[in-house]
């Protein structure tokens, strides 16, 4: 077997960076807790402008609109960086290499991953906020599968996708979107990425077995 590469560290940021990336992060926790508190719809800009000390241009400067606010980066943004990395992976196994990319994802400090926890609870009792999510995920999916299609056509010296190899790339992506769900209880938990490889590579197996011909078929 292939070794799984580690899960990579976030790069230093710059002195501005940090101080903005710490100004968004206290604006998301207020809009949050906010949101926690009452409900989606009775919190204003202007209530976690006021809570957060910052000015409307402010904050529509960083997030544009209150649900980016309240949302985050849920489920989060991909890089060119992640992306090149899933195409460009030496290895064999594409689901590997996938594992991989969601354990670097989840890579999580305690703070953003109470904030995923809280993010979760206010999707469930705020539905309206529900069909933002799954089309943050339908577009997740569309660049994962569209990476996916660009590594087999790499590994298979093809000039060009075709539709059987986009399929194929689909599958691939839900697959581990599958093998994910039932790992859930492990991607909201653990602290450690290398507890989601392993989680999903369990769950590969046992879903290995459960697709595997019956003796008696």
């Amino acid at each position: 077997m292939t070794d799984q590469p580690r899960p990579s560290a976030a790069p230093e940021l710059g002195l501005r960076e940090r101080k903005q990336r710490e100004l968004r992060r206290a604006i998301e926790a207020i809009a949050v807790d906010l949101v926690s508190q009452h409900t989606y719809d009775t919190v204003s800009v202007d209530m976690i402008c006021e809570a957060a000390d910052v000015s409307q241009r402010t904050f529509f400067n960083y997030f544009g609109t209150k649900e980016n606010a309240v949302m985050g980066d849920e489920p989060p943004r991909v890089s060119d960086e992640q992306i090149a990395a899933i195409v460009d992976d030496p290895r064999d196994d594409t689901l590997d290499v996938l594992f991989t990319f969601l354990a670097n994802l989840n890579n999580l400090t305690q703070h953003d991953r109470t904030m995923r926890e809280k993010r979760r609870e206010i999707v469930f009792r705020n539905p309206e906020l529900m069909k933002s999510l799954f089309a943050r995920m339908d577009a997740l999916e569309e660049v994962l599968s569209d990476a996916v299609s660009r590594r087999l056509q790499r590994m298979r010296g093809l000039a060009e996708s075709t539709a059987a190899l986009r399929e194929e790339a689909r599958m691939n992506v839900n697959v581990v979107g599958s093998l994910l769900k039932f790992s859930t209880d492990v991607w909201l938990q653990e602290s450690d990425p290398a507890s989601t490889i392993v989680a999903l590579s369990e769950a590969r197996r046992l879903a290995a077995r459960v697709l595997a011909p019956s003796a008696s078929t």
